[in-house]
């Protein structure tokens, strides 16, 4: 294909305020049966080259159309600050009668500082005299009367007008405080300061997580060090004691359904952390879930009492340490990196209420913490009503339709129940939709 000419034509284009742009076209030349021609022959057709959507010669241009909507918006705007103004005046009681205008002679009101709250009787608030050279509609130019300085622009709500009477002498304001004389400074090298603390003989420390009663202790059949005053323990006996890697919460707590009950407890941290989560608040499927989580974290000055007390019994490592404490003695802690809780304290008390507390007798009570189980039954079995009083700690509920049964009833699902017992109707209901109640009470 070989095109013969280059022609510039006028095309009409929009966004252009002319209308108009010289475009450049082809005509070519082929020896099929079908000839491609360029714009510059369809004025000699009879045909004129409009674009798609393009507006038609009625309309106004783009550019125009844009001034137009400037103009209205800035309409729009001035109609808008004049009810603003006017609510303005309306609420605060402006009258424009008061508020200066060219030529007035005014006093600028200054912000002032702590002692207008200390000595108010004492403050000069105002500054002046000035001019108004300019006025707005809500602020003015004022220039000071016999000072060269430079006019400024200020609010004014901030001006007050002159009385003739008063004499154009400037006014030194006071706003500020009195200037305070400063002091000679004494540069000192180096402080030392020694203060003498007075430690009972049965405290001791916990700093690490080396040592047995520590949160973060991972019993792994480490060695016993030697105490002086006590017979060492052969390294055979500790290191069959390796529970860091078998207890789980199945151990501390009886009833945890899968899989909170396969969880690993592993450190003291971890077992208090799940006993602070097993006694709060929440349901069975909520504790269930922040259980797994390592990332939940909650403790509590109970959980870790009874996570000490409980790992008293399994680990060998704590419980030989703890036999070799003083039963007064007090433990000083350190804070455990990560925590946003005061971990010092929470576990020095935590230590207290180990001593006093034993295990044997405290987990049947954590184990009843979700033992209610609900029954929900349709009314035709009301048969059931005479056999309810019997049995303990079960909860019957009769319900006519599936609407009755939704999880916002809280007086119907507690945080305390641990099995929830559907019994369906002998016959299926006909409405589909009644079915949906049903199907978001059982989570489905």
């Amino acid at each position: 294909m070989q095109f013969i000419a280059a022609v510039e034509v006028p095309v009409v284009e929009f966004g252009y305020k002319d209308g108009k742009v010289n475009a450049f076209m082809y005509v070519p030349e082929n020896a099929a049966d079908t000839i491609i021609l360029g714009t510059n022959v369809l004025s000699s057709l009879g045909y004129k080259l409009m674009r798609e959507g393009q507006i038609s010669a009625t309309r106004r241009s783009g550019y125009d159309d844009i001034s137009i909507i400037r103009k209205e918006a800035a309409e729009h705007a001035r109609l808008y600050r004049e009810h603003m103004k006017k609510v303005y005046d309306e609420t605060n009681e402006v009258r424009e009668e008061s508020l200066p205008v060219v030529g007035d002679k005014v006093f600028m009101k200054l912000p002032a500082e702590r002692a207008k709250g200390k000595h108010p009787k004492l403050t000069i608030e105002w500054d002046g005299p000035y001019r108004v050279i300019e006025r707005g509609d809500t602020s003015a130019v004022i220039a000071k009367i016999g000072a060269n300085y430079e006019p400024v622009k200020i609010q004014v709500d901030l001006l007050r007008k002159c009385p003739n009477g008063i004499s154009f002498e400037p006014v030194k304001p006071r706003t500020r405080r009195k200037a305070v004389r400063k002091c000679n400074q004494i540069l000192v090298g180096r402080v030392s300061l020694s203060i003498p603390l007075s430690r009972s003989e049965k405290e001791f420390d916990v700093t690490d997580a080396m040592h047995f009663l520590h949160a973060q202790f991972r019993c792994q059949g480490q060695p016993f060090p030697i105490m002086p005053g006590h017979p060492g323990i052969p390294a055979d006996v500790t290191s069959r004691c390796q529970c860091g890697s078998t207890l789980t919460v199945s151990d501390l707590i009886i009833n945890v359904p899968q899989p909170a009950s396969d969880h690993r407890v592993e450190t003291v941290l971890e077992a208090a952390r799940v006993l602070a989560i097993w006694n709060g608040i929440g349901t069975l499927t909520d504790k269930v879930k922040w259980i797994c989580d390592p990332f939940h974290r909650r403790v509590t000055l109970r959980s870790v009492g009874l996570a000490y007390a409980f790992l008293r019994t399994r680990c060998l490592h704590i419980s030989i340490w703890t036999s070799m404490v003083p039963h007064d003695a007090i433990m000083r802690y350190n804070q455990i990196q990560g925590w946003s809780y005061d971990m010092t304290e929470i576990f020095e008390i935590g230590w207290k209420i180990a001593k006093t507390t034993d295990w044997n007798l405290v987990q049947t009570e954590i184990g009843k913490e979700h033992h209610k189980t609900l029954v929900v039954v349709p009314e035709t079995l009301r048969r059931l009503k005479h056999l309810q009083r019997s049995i303990e700690n079960v909860d019957v509920f009769y319900y006519r339709k599936f609407s009755e049964v939704h999880l916002r009833k809280n007086e119907l699902f507690r945080d305390e129940l641990g099995h929830v017992v559907f019994v369906m109707p002998s016959l299926e209901p006909k409405q589909t939709g009644c079915w949906l109640p049903f199907v978001a009470a059982m989570d489905m």
